[in-house]
């Protein structure tokens, strides 16, 4: 693994690597966009930025087809190419195996570009796993580089704009901070380029209060940009639908008596130019026969003119592709305003992967793996990531200490479960493809159960939270107001502050500085709130990653998601050097110096949430909310020491394997340990006042809503057909329903798979 960066470092990479002339030539493979188009710059900037118009002659061009390699387990992976472009989702070292596997040499040498961190790292450490199934194994040196990006959006003449760190397949993300520091980039320099780009950033961007819809210039701009970009399609669009409405093979060309006869014409002409040649060469001279080829095809009784082949018949494309599209829409209105996240949630412990027939994949955060799946027993949520085992140390941790956490539990490689979830959502994906919804499909494959594979580690099964909106979807729960107000939103409300107050805290502890932005988790917090002051739409910078934070109008009322414990050991096991000593020793400060204020200021102290609820709802909190939140934080701080020694037990279980014990020994006990004790002293200095409530204690939430009733008779009945959850099936449109029934339990045929090579079907 090799990290280049700066303006000239993709060129001095290649030129350093073509230096020894070696024998074969190095293979060279690129990812495509922002590594060789500089894809973020302005238009027209990418061939100067870059130069990849000079490496335009080397990239050898053909008709795209598919293929279909295996991955170390056997799994199947779809692949495209046409020529030496590959398209491999984030499949590339399975594409990288293919290409190095076609090269039929040995010892090769192997250059790969890449700018996203994930990619390269995966490409180093994996492509040797899918060439040790080729028989023989090519002996191949790889080195993977890494086009660190920073330099070049950040530097004096930034070339780039800057990478949005906001999101999981951010080069910075915390779970890609293993990766980076396998390519030489600290966990402080991570940090010191987090706040890098928030300075650059502030007030470059945009957000919409929430639930407030697109509409006026804005609209306006999109429509226009849509209708530009139909029309400048359109040519292509009729090309390759009549390439494609062909089939993958091409036509036979027809029986041309007027080519044929070209074609004998040419052969003998091209004889007698071989005699006119030898005759020179013997001093003779020779007359031109026939006035040139086309007398030559005149004087065999053809018209004048080179005939070419008869075209194949009118392929009608447009007409296919109507049907094509008219089957496709039927089959997505099926689920139509009908996500996975809006059903009722099911048992964790039966969900009867068997009986899935709706997967769906959020459209952030591809990189890590997220899929919601349908079975007839209800809704849920699969993760599969490099970090699940601090995910779920540190959502066990804030359910330790009272915090509503959804339930989880974890299926590890190898157990029957594991491979019946990878079954059921690939047949899923199938059932898309039979109903005609060939993008649905491939959504599936592509995004769901390729995140589920590529990590070859544990899933972890989460319960969908009910009626869930996020701190950042205020509007959707009625307001700000409704929502967080003790005075509006009563027991509720203060249930839901007081959640967060522990959040808070127990993040900090847990050193994960992702859901909330204060002083806890910025030191520079107070300096920016100032300068973000007025309409500077650089607050949202300020505000966190507020979607970690669920509220619901049922049960708590409250959840936290995507919690993790950030106290990790350098390189992983229990003797590991730890990430940095100083870190450690800033972390006890400010713990010590931030959560000491929680009991002389007061609410002033909670003013971090009045500036993120005003920012993302529009509404300012009173006193009275954020005295709860303070209460929350105390109960919080008197329940850490009860939340380490569960998750310590947690930490040292031993089951799922190497690969996960591993993982459990990155986390630091040693550390986490010293900061209980932090937080120990802290407690102690506490007054009766300080909290009136255990830490044990859970405010109660509100009544929450009503059982729904199904009362519908044909909807029960049809439930009982089918073996369905009758809250789940009422919750399904009426045509999804019937479409199920069908085909499940009367056995009426879906039709033919929309793309029927992909799934091995001529």
């Amino acid at each position: 693994m090799l990290r280049l960066s700066g303006f000239t470092g993709f060129a001095s990479a290649i030129n350093n690597a073509l230096e020894d002339d070696s024998t074969p030539p190095p293979l060279f493979v690129f990812d495509f966009d922002r590594t060789l188009t500089n894809g973020m710059s302005r238009p027209g900037e990418e061939k100067d930025l870059r130069k990849v118009s000079a490496l335009s002659p080397f990239f050898e061009r053909g008709t795209p087809k598919e293929l279909m390699v295996k991955d170390e387990q056997g799994n199947e992976i779809p692949l495209a190419r046409g020529g030496s472009v590959f398209a491999a989702d984030y499949q590339k070292a399975a594409a990288l195996a293919q290409i190095i596997r076609e090269q039929k040499q040995r010892s090769l040498r192997v250059f790969f570009f890449d700018d996203a961190i994930v990619n390269a790292h995966v490409v180093a450490t994996s492509t040797k796993l899918h060439l040790n199934m080729s028989a023989p194994c090519p002996d191949v040196e790889l080195i993977s580089y890494w086009w660190d990006t920073f330099e070049e959006e950040t530097g004096p003449t930034p070339s780039m704009k800057p990478s949005h760190t906001a999101t999981t397949d951010s080069n910075y993300a915390d779970f890609a901070k293993p990766m980076l520091a396998d390519f030489g980039v600290t966990s402080e320099e991570v940090d010191a380029r987090i706040e890098a780009y928030r300075a650059i950033n502030m007030g470059t961007r945009s957000r919409r209060k929430a639930g407030e819809p697109v509409g006026g210039e804005e609209l306006s701009k999109v429509q226009a940009a849509g209708k530009d970009m139909r029309a400048k399609m359109a040519p292509l669009a009729a090309t390759l639908g009549a390439r494609f409405a062909r089939g993958p093979r091409p036509p036979p060309v027809l029986p041309n008596s007027s080519y044929n006869a070209f074609k004998t014409g040419k052969k003998l002409h091209n004889a007698e130019l071989s005699e006119i040649r030898d005759a020179k060469k013997k001093g003779g001279g020779v007359k031109s026969i026939g006035g040139g080829l086309e007398g030559l095809l005149a004087a065999r009784g053809l018209p004048r003119g080179l005939p070419r082949p008869a075209p194949p018949p009118a392929s009608d494309w447009r007409a296919k592709a109507a049907k094509e599209k008219a089957r496709a829409d039927v089959a997505k209105k099926l689920f139509e305003n009908k996500g996975v996240a809006s059903l009722p949630p099911g048992d964790l412990e039966n969900p009867r992967w068997e009986t899935a027939f709706q997967v769906e994949s959020p459209d952030e955060g591809s990189t890590g793996g997220l899929a919601f799946v349908a079975t007839l027993a209800g809704a849920f949520a699969i993760k599969s990531a490099n970090d699940m085992a601090e995910e779920y140390v540190g959502t066990k941790f804030l359910e330790a200490a009272w915090v509503p956490v959804p339930k989880m539990r974890v299926v590890f490689v190898g157990e029957e479960e594991h491979g019946l979830i990878l079954q059921s959502v690939e047949e899923v994906a199938k059932q898309y493809s039979r109903r005609g919804d060939a993008e649905g499909a491939g959504r599936v494959m592509l995004h769901a159960l390729t995140a589920m594979k590529k990590f070859d580690g544990p899933l972890i099964l989460m319960e969908l939270v009910e009626c869930a909106f996020s701190l950042n979807e205020l509007g959707r729960g009625g307001g700000a107001e409704s929502v967080l107000e003790p005075g509006r939103g009563g027991r509720m409300a203060r249930s839901r502050l007081d959640a967060i107050g522990r959040v808070w805290v127990l993040d900090a502890v847990l050193n994960f500085r992702d859901r909330f932005c204060s002083r806890l988790s910025y030191a520079r917090y107070d300096e920016a709130v100032v300068g973000a002051e007025g309409e500077g739409e650089g607050k949202e910078f300020l505000t966190g990653n507020c979607d970690n934070v669920l509220f619901s109008p049922v049960g708590a009322g409250f959840a936290a998601i995507d919690s993790h414990v950030k106290l990790i050991r350098e390189g992983g096991g229990v003797g590991a050097k730890k990430v940095a000593e100083g870190n450690n020793s800033e972390l006890i400060e400010r713990l010590h110096r931030e959560l000491g204020r929680v009991l002389i200021e007061g609410t002033g102290c909670m003013e971090w949430l009045r500036f993120t609820v005003k920012v993302v709802g529009g509404w300012g909190l009173s006193d009275e909310a954020l005295e709860c939140v303070r209460v929350g934080a105390v109960r919080g701080m008197k329940a850490v020491q009860g939340a380490i020694e569960a998750v310590r037990v947690e930490i040292r279980k031993e089951n799922g394997g190497d690969k996960w014990s591993k993982s459990m020994g990155r986390i630091d006990e040693e550390v986490l340990v010293e900061v209980g004790l932090v937080v120990g002293e802290l407690v102690k200095e506490m007054t009766d006042d300080d909290g009136e409530v255990d830490e044990g204690e859970m405010l109660e939430g509100g009544e929450g809503e009503e059982e729904v009733v199904v009362e519908d008779s044909d909807v029960v009945e049809s439930a009982k057909k089918i073996g369905a959850n009758l809250r789940l099936w009422g919750a399904l449109t009426s045509e999804l329903r019937r479409v199920l029934v069908d085909e499940r339990v009367k056995g009426v045929e879906a039709g033919e798979h929309s793309n029927g090579e992909f799934w091995g079907i001529r």
